[in-house]
């Protein structure tokens, strides 16, 4: 048992220094990896399917990593196989998106909000997951933010037979309809939206169309930041990783979808009424809540009546 742990501690500090995350992180692994993957896999036991989790939090909350350690421990620790779902990777391709920027709204043309990923795309890749077997194998779409657009087939990622656990992550996974537009709330709607004709397509596109992808969800976690000015900061820092990733490969040029700072403060606008109700009401529906700080620590909470 004591060398099964060492090899736990030490797959999780290998993916820790991959991140470029400190090594004093390192205590998360009993805080809050181990207690959340022993949660999932008492729920995947005896299942024929995946168990399918879906992971929300706003805009920088830490999605994307929390998902590769949580992957390291269930692998490491409890021996299954987990394939990880950025909805990210389903945005409809630039050219798709440029055609509804005519048809509907010039706002259409920017990914992010409902209506801008390709929801049946995301329900067949489950289906094939679920239905692969052992020695079936499913293609998973990449997109690539820098390019804004969705990388050619043969830049895919493999998935070898049916996984164990799904992890299905994205800032908007789970979310309910927000109210009928009442106005603006920003200088960005007041100058792009004011009458809410894009909110209005995204916030039907919400009700109407992304059902058929979240009612596959066996269970929804939440990690919850502190307030819209964390959304920004943490945007921010995103896109400042990715300059320096686009900059290291001399590939600066062929960067569209790369903002300056100005640009991901008005881009993070665009998502600002969603991400403000999902903060008040998601809490209350999440299966598993984590609180993250402006500092990036983060506590595991318990809603009542949930383990």
């Amino acid at each position: 048992m004591h060398g099964e742990q060492q090899q736990l501690q030490d797959r999780f500090q290998e993916v820790l220094s991959t991140l470029g995350l400190a090594r004093n992180k390192a205590s998360m692994l009993e805080d809050l990896y181990l207690p959340v993957a022993r949660w999932v896999m008492e729920r995947s036991e005896g299942r024929s399917a995946p168990f399918v989790l879906g992971v929300n939090g706003a805009q920088g909350a830490g999605k994307t990593t929390f998902c590769a350690l949580l992957s390291s421990v269930l692998g490491a620790g409890f021996d299954a196989s987990v394939v990880h779902l950025s909805i990210d990777d389903l945005y409809r391709t630039r050219a798709e998106r440029m055609r509804l920027a005519e048809e509907v709204h010039p706002l259409c043309a920017i990914r992010g909000v409902p209506g801008t990923h390709d929801v049946a795309m995301g329900v067949a890749l489950l289906d094939a997951l679920e239905t692969a077997g052992a020695e079936g194998e499913v293609v998973i779409p990449r997109f690539d933010k820098a390019l804004d657009d969705r990388l050619p087939e043969e830049a895919w990622d493999i998935a070898h037979g049916t996984p164990d656990i799904v992890l299905v992550e994205g800032w908007c996974v789970g979310a309910q309809p927000g109210p009928v537009w009442d106005g603006p709330i920003n200088n960005r709607e007041s100058r792009d939206d004011p009458e809410g004709r894009w909110y209005t397509w995204s916030n039907t596109a919400l009700g109407e169309d992304y059902p058929a992808l979240f009612e596959r969800l066996d269970a929804l976690l939440m990690i919850r930041v502190p307030s819209m000015e964390t959304v920004r900061q943490s945007r921010w820092l995103q896109e400042e990783k990715l300059w320096a990733q686009v900059r290291a490969e001399g590939s600066e040029r062929d960067a569209p979808g790369l903002m300056s700072r100005d640009e991901v403060l008005d881009y993070v606008a665009l998502f600002e009424r969603q991400t403000e109700q999902m903060l008040r009401e998601l809490p209350g529906r999440a299966d598993v809540l984590i609180e993250r700080s402006d500092a990036f620590d983060f506590r595991l909470e318990a809603p009542s009546g949930r383990p």
